[in-house]
Order: C-alpha cells, then structure tokens, then sequence
C-alpha cells in the first residue's frame, strides 16, 4: 500500500511491494537536490526495476534521437549478507519492508525485519539523503541491529 495523509504527516509511506507498481513508486520516491537525482529504487537489484541517476544539465545527443538525460552509474546498490544468506526484498525471510520518504527533509528511509536460519530477528535500516547545504555530497546508511542477541 502507498499512502499519503497530509494532515497528519509529511511523509510518503510504502508498505506493500508489488511488481505492478513498483515504477511508479521508484518515481514518487525519488530524491535530489536541485542538482542531482536518484529514483527511489530499492538498495538490492530487482526485475524490472529502473536504476536512475541523474545530473542536471547532462545531457546526451545520439544521432537524429531527442536530447535526453544522461543515466549516471548508479550509487544506491548494496549487496548485504547475514548469516551467509543475501539480505532481499523477494527472500521468504523478509518479514515485512516499509520506505518513507520525509518530504521536509528529503530523507529515504526503508526498514526491514529480517527473520535468521536461527529464528533470530534483525531489524535493518537503509537511509539516503542528497545535502542542500552540499550539492556534491550524498549519504547513505546501512544501520543492522539485533532484536534477539548476537549474530554474525
């Protein structure tokens, strides 16, 4: 589900993945800074997805083709392995995924409860954020806590 209540929140929230929709979400999840931009993609590959990175004012002209965009290579990709598996969106491990994006402060987060071989729960926390202050300078964290005891 993708939702949206502006008296309450300034948040965009995703709760639901679905193939059908996941374009239009990765638009509405994009983030930038007037000079840069990055689709709210998720930070595992998936089918069908459209990784996009964009500088303002780079452009590209091919022959008799419309002046377009160039698609920088991409910077949000993580690969994570707990425990030895691949943390991924369409892993029967994944409890549940949710992404807000604050339309204050431009910040992409999305939280995962991940479900170990061992039972154990790990709750996972992605955040991206392009600086106003920095037009050069993007962040992105990957937080991972335990909520049973330690792991590897």
């Amino acid at each position: 589900m993708f939702r949206y209540d502006n008296f309450n929140s300034n948040e965009f929230i995703d709760d639901k993945f679905a193939f059908e929709t996941q374009n239009n979400k990765e638009s509405l999840l994009t983030i930038g800074n007037g000079l840069f931009g990055l689709r709210g993609v998720y930070e595992e590959k998936i089918p069908y997805e459209k990784r996009g990175f964009f500088c303002s004012g780079t452009y590209c002209i091919a022959g008799d083709f419309k002046e377009e965009l160039i698609n920088l290579p991409d910077i949000s990709e993580i690969q994570l392995s707990i425990d030895g598996k691949m943390v991924h969106l369409l892993s029967s491990n994944m409890i549940c995924s949710q992404r807000t994006l604050n339309l204050v402060t431009g910040e992409l987060k999305r939280i995962i409860h991940w479900k170990l071989a061992s039972n154990q729960m790990i709750l996972i926390t992605f955040t991206r954020i392009f600086s106003m202050n920095n037009p050069h300078l993007f962040l992105q964290s990957v937080e991972i806590n335990s909520l049973d005891s330690d792991v590897n």
